[in-house]
């Protein structure tokens, strides 16, 4: 009875598969961290060295089982089962799998007793998801003139409306906390002067004004039009004024658009019909209209700021002499040790951090510094998200 009651109590907790491994090396645990982002974990491998020549062979050998190991480390899924024969012997089958990946690593030390042969490496794992938004913690845009355009055919008072919501654009993307803007919207782009001039008394400052822009920096250049609609009825029509904002956001320092964000809206202004005096009851009253022009432009800023805020920093990695540099700095956000992505040749991706940070560049190393550092020249870096 009491081998019976073992063995029962053996086969269920075999087949529940939520128990947990202990080694030297890792804990394994059932769930994991699948759902985690990347991590820094520490692990360590050790091959026998059979003969004098194996050297490389037994290094290779404990890097393999470093490498596991760390895989193990950002989690673990475990399956088996038990099965008993005919003489009631008792077989346990396991299989142990990593969820996540190791995207990259470094070796810290080597150890060689001529028996053994002990590798220890520092592993990035986990799998590198994006939530949608980056984060920036501050972003800097500058506002250009825009393009008004207003139908004739629209009634008189409508002639100010775009540039009514031209200022609410401005005045709401001012108020967010992550934006710092500069309104240069009595000039347009190529009237700028667009410059990184440290002069502040130089001629053009001084007159009609210059953009001081850094790479990096955004900019908008919007067009808002005004068109007329109308929906003809039997009796009557219905006249509507459909609104266009549409916003061209770049970098300074990159070429081409970096996208385009439209809103549309279409707001009723009044019925006219052979009673003059129902025309003039169903017209929309001017408080009302303005409220609605700004609700929409209220929208387009909200949603020109989201963007702004979540579009991924990306740029170029640059060779230099203390190694890679990129064009952004503090002025976007950028600190020392925060890690960026670019596209790995051994590992999925190749992971640096930042070692030095000025306002308007930022200096990176690889996690592995064996890596070429030529071959990274040119290559596209993502930072990691801000939050």
């Amino acid at each position: 009875m009491q081998y019976f009651v073992l063995f029962i109590w053996t086969a269920l907790l075999s087949l529940s598969g939520t128990y947990l491994a202990q080694s030297s090396e890792v804990s394994i645990f059932g769930k994991g961290a699948h759902g985690e982002e990347v991590r820094f974990v520490t692990a360590t491998g050790r091959a026998i060295i059979h003969h004098e020549d194996a050297i490389d062979e037994a290094r290779m050998l404990s890097l393999e089982d470093a490498l596991y190991y760390a895989a193990l480390k950002g989690g673990a899924k475990i399956e088996g089962y038990s099965s008993v024969d005919e003489t009631t012997s008792l077989t346990d089958m396991t299989v142990i799998r990593p969820i996540t990946q190791i995207l990259d690593y470094k070796v810290i030390s080597e150890i060689s007793d001529g028996i053994h042969y002990e590798l220890t490496i520092e592993a990035m794992v986990g799998d590198r998801r994006t939530s949608g938004c980056q984060g920036r913690p501050m972003g800097h845009v500058t506002l250009f003139k825009p393009a008004l355009v207003v139908d004739p055919s629209l009634p008189g008072y409508l002639s100010q409306a775009p540039i009514l919501m031209s200022h609410t654009l401005v005045d709401e993307l001012a108020i967010k906390p992550h934006l710092n803007v500069m309104d240069l919207r009595h000039l347009t782009r190529q009237k700028a002067g667009l410059s990184k001039a440290t002069s502040t008394i130089d001629y053009r400052s001084l007159t009609s004004g210059r953009a001081r822009m850094y790479k990096g920096d955004f900019g908008v250049n919007s067009t808002i039009s005004l068109r007329a609609e109308k929906e003809q009825k039997v009796l009557a029509s219905v006249d509507f004024v459909a609104i266009d904002i549409v916003s061209e956001v770049f970098v300074y320092g990159e070429t081409g658009v970096l996208t385009q964000i439209a809103n549309t809206a279409q707001i009723r202004l009044g019925q006219k019909s052979p009673v003059r005096a129902l025309s003039v009851l169903t017209r929309t009253n001017r408080d009302t209209l303005h409220a609605l022009l700004t609700k929409v432009a209220s929208a387009h800023a909200e949603e020109l700021s989201d963007f702004l805020r979540c579009t991924p920093l990306e740029t170029q990695l640059l060779p230099a002499k203390a190694g890679l540099m990129v064009s952004r700095g503090s002025r976007q956000g950028i600190q020392t040790q925060h890690l960026a992505f670019a596209r790995g040749t051994d590992t999925p991706l190749t992971i640096l951090h930042v070692t030095e940070v000025s306002e308007s560049t930022a200096m990176l190393t690889p996690l592995d510094k064996r890596h070429d550092l030529t071959s990274l020249h040119g290559a596209l870096v993502t930072f990691q998200e801000f939050d």
